[in-house]
């Protein structure tokens, strides 16, 4: 083998070249302490998730509360300490609601009832309606509530009489009635006390849900807006279609006002010295929704009788139509009307989604140490990047200056050239030179 074979053969194989420093600076760069590159570990598979999925039941087959994700507990909201021995609980899916709840299913269903629960409890039958959101639930218990005339007890989110009570916890109506009821049966002692006990428990069970918002309304927007000096807080009446406003609004007639969808009605009587018997209230989702709903409203009230159409007033606020009924002071009731504010706020149209079930905090957490992580990944590379290149540098600069004084003589056409400049230094001379030198000195002498 020839000097400029080997020198070849060092400079590929024996000593390092510019292009395998750039790759091995590129792979070091790409490297992720803990075995892993780009997210795949050493043989190329790709690295398992670190959060294990969560499986969400099926809203179909159980029921699941539509925020927490939460599974509703049967046994234990569906009891009473008098009982312990209890029937067997009957769920219906909302595919199988009529079966439960009979000739009450058209309006259940336009109030948004999800499931149905039922239970034996003694001489008592339990039943628990379930809705995906509180308002609606507030609707359906205003509109299944008996008359006022057969309560003992009524407020706005319970009714007790002899044989049946009805009560309204967030999404759940709630309603206990005697088996076998007869003229000489009152059970309404017992149901006070049986209807405390399930208002503390359903309260208590809501409140350890996870992703509850506490500044979420109960009471449905419209009906929070209605003015409530001389109010009767027993006749609050909310409803979301044409079934509820019909059963809930005798004597008086709301078919002028449209119910389309996302429509809400809510209306209240006054108890005597006020300025009308009865306020009536409409929220619609759109103001042109609200406008044509108003021309509606005005349209039915110009057709009645002068007497009749003297004590009704009609007027738009907002998102809001307003019309009362036995009005005796039309100054006094404008300025009541006009004292109604509508509030924007942006509320679901349908079941909320099921959140992740992480709150804001530990969300802001995750995120600043995501953040941390990236920042130290990229001062580590900044780091290792600086020695890799420092000492790319130093071993280029090494290599150059010792090939450089490996061949201190170039061929230039045939003819041997020394190469003269500061990098290089001469070899010593040869014991031939050093002889010739030696026979010309004395040659001379």
């Amino acid at each position: 083998m020839n000097m400029k074979s080997c020198a070849s053969f060092n400079l590929i194989l024996g000593k390092p070249s510019t292009f395998s420093i750039l790759v091995l600076t590129w792979w070091l760069c790409l490297w992720i302490p803990g075995g892993s590159v780009l997210g795949k570990d050493v043989k190329g598979k790709a690295k398992p998730a670190q959060e294990t999925p969560v499986t969400i039941p099926d809203p179909l087959k159980k029921d699941i509360d539509l925020n927490s994700g939460v599974e509703f507990p049967l046994v234990e909201l569906l009891a009473l300490e008098k009982y312990p021995t209890a029937g067997r609980c009957l769920s219906f899916p909302p595919a199988k609601l009529e079966l439960a709840v009979g000739s009450d299913f058209p309006l259940l269903k336009e109030y948004g009832a999800t499931w149905v629960h039922q239970r034996k409890l003694g001489s008592l039958a339990m039943q628990v309606v379930r809705f995906g959101h509180p308002t609606r639930a507030y609707g359906a218990f205003c509109a299944l509530r008996p008359g006022k005339a057969d309560a003992l007890e009524s407020k706005h989110n319970l009714w007790i009489g002899k044989t049946k009570a009805l009560l309204w916890v967030e999404n759940e109506v709630i309603s206990l009635s005697a088996l076998q009821p007869s003229a000489e049966t009152d059970l309404s002692a017992d149901l006070t006390g049986h209807v405390g006990e399930l208002l503390e428990k359903y309260r208590k069970w809501h409140g350890g849900l996870p992703n509850q918002d506490p500044e979420e309304p109960k009471i449905p927007f419209v009906v929070r807006h209605l003015p409530l000096d001389r109010m009767d807080p027993t006749t609050l009446h909310c409803a979301f279609g044409t079934i509820g406003a019909g059963i809930q609004a005798a004597p008086y007639n709301y078919s002028e006002f449209p119910l389309t969808d996302g429509a809400q009605l809510a209306w209240a009587d006054y108890i005597p010295g006020s300025a009308f018997a009865r306020l009536a209230m409409c929220e619609y989702p759109t103001p042109q929704a609200s406008i044509e709903a108003f021309k509606q409203v005005e349209a039915n009230w110009n057709q009645l009788p002068p007497q009749e159409r003297s004590a009704r007033l009609v007027k738009r606020v907002g998102n809001f139509v307003v019309q009362a009924y036995g009005v005796t002071s039309p100054a006094r009731t404008s300025e009541i009307i006009e004292g109604v504010k509508y509030d924007y706020v942006v509320q679901w149209l349908g079941p909320r989604p099921l959140r992740s079930g992480l709150d804001q905090t530990t969300e802001i957490r995750k995120t600043g140490a995501m953040l941390v992580s990236i920042f130290q990944l990229i001062m580590m590379g900044g780091v290792v990047m600086g020695i890799v290149g420092m000492a790319a540098g130093f071993g280029y600069f090494y290599w150059r200056r010792q090939s450089s004084r490996a061949t201190a003589f170039s061929d230039a056409g045939g003819m041997m050239r020394l190469n003269l400049n500061d990098n290089f230094v001469l070899p010593a001379p040869v014991k031939l030179l050093e002889t010739k030198l030696e026979e010309g000195n004395h040659s001379q002498e």
